[in-house]
């Protein structure tokens, strides 16, 4: 299976004139800014939102300033409120509304919030929605859902980072994400394996869509 990287950034160019992209320093958001930074060099923003649970994000959000900096790439941070967020009865709940709350604030008329998620997020979220009772109509993720857009949800993550080790990009790794505590980390690291063990999840959950979206060819962007 590989990826039609053609169509993917054919479709972000024909989707909006202007985004927002949503960069932590991980992996994946890396990647996204690198795809952006090669064939929309003047269509887009970053946003890095601080959520202050950890010692290490104003690194993070220091490295995606820097890299900004250095390629005349205009940038916005923002910080959340790490309390509100302890206290809540959702930590992540709350982290996800501060941090969306901050990106749509920056769009401007036409703008679109970009986020990194791909296929394999998508497993994970359909899962975690089935734990938790969510109606089955509202289980996916999709491309775009009101002023949100994700162009990599019908890529493997192991895409990605192939992608981005043959580049030679850098990124920041966050420790928080192998902590089993959360609950989606326990899915993505435990039980998503198991799954695997038995069947090929990531092509029967990640690469399947509400939007009928597929993946194919073999153009390198």
């Amino acid at each position: 299976m590989s990826v039609h990287w053609r169509s993917i950034i054919a479709e972000i160019k024909a989707t909006s004139s202007g985004y927002v992209l949503a960069v932590s320093g991980g992996l994946d958001s890396m990647f996204l800014l690198d795809v952006f930074e090669r064939n929309l060099p003047s269509a887009f923003r970053v946003a890095h939102f601080d959520h202050g649970l950890r010692d290490a994000s104003a690194d993070e959000q220091r490295f995606v300033r820097n890299w900004c900096a250095s390629r005349g790439v205009e940038f916005h941070g923002g910080r959340g409120d790490p309390e509100a967020m302890r206290t809540a009865s959702s930590m992540e709940a709350e982290a996800r509304r501060q941090r969306y709350g901050f990106l749509e604030s920056l769009l401007g008329p036409g703008e679109l919030v970009v986020t990194a998620h791909h296929a394999n997020d998508q497993i994970e979220t359909v899962i975690m929605r089935l734990m938790r009772g969510v109606p089955e109509g509202k289980l996916r993720m999709r491309k775009v859902e009101g002023r949100r857009y994700r162009p990599l949800l019908g890529v493997p993550r192991a895409d990605i980072e192939r992608q981005a080790k043959a580049r030679g990009l850098e990124w920041m790794e966050d420790a928080s994400n192998a902590d089993l505590k959360h609950e989606r980390n326990w899915v993505r690291h435990v039980l998503v394996p198991q799954m695997m063990e038995r069947r090929n999840v990531l092509k029967t959950i990640g690469l399947q869509s509400n939007d009928g979206e597929g993946v194919s060819g073999r153009f390198k962007p």
